[in-house]
């Protein structure tokens, strides 16, 4: 602090110091308590694509999702996704998982050229079995086949 001090060529510097000392103390008090229990935020689901699904059966369609989610301080997990659709009367069914570091899931063979449904998609982030974050709200769409 006696640089900053020297630096500054001002006298009143002591009182800077102590504004600082104070401003750390809260810092860090804030981040330990922060640092606590708890969930992160759940992701957001911003937008979906149809894309055409590669390779046999022919005429399907995968869905990507995007989405955002703030991992904040919480270690790398998984992303779990879920959907449910009209036709089956809303049972919700686990598809599969991403890590946590990736902002992009994708559904393959989600739907035939064949077929209309309603869906709705939901997500939630997940770090073994200490850490189970909440539910995304639900993000629907109608896909209507060609």
């Amino acid at each position: 602090m006696q640089s900053l001090q020297r630096m500054s060529g001002n006298h009143s510097a002591p009182g800077l110091t102590r504004c600082l000392q104070v401003w750390w103390a809260l810092r860090s008090q804030k981040r330990r308590r922060d640092a606590g229990s708890g969930t992160p935020e759940a992701p957001a689901i911003v937008t979906h694509t149809l894309e055409e699904s590669v390779g046999e059966p022919l005429y399907w369609f995968d869905v990507v999702l995007t989405f955002t989610f703030e991992q904040g301080r919480f270690p790398d997990g998984t992303i779990e996704v879920y959907w449910a659709r009209q036709s089956t009367g809303w049972v919700e069914s686990y598809l599969g998982s991403v890590s946590s570091v990736v902002r992009s899931y994708r559904h393959i063979r989600a739907f035939s050229d064949f077929e209309g449904d309603v869906v709705a998609y939901r997500m939630r982030y997940q770090c073994g079995t200490e850490i189970i974050g909440p539910f995304s709200q639900s993000y629907g769409f109608e896909y209507v086949a060609p």
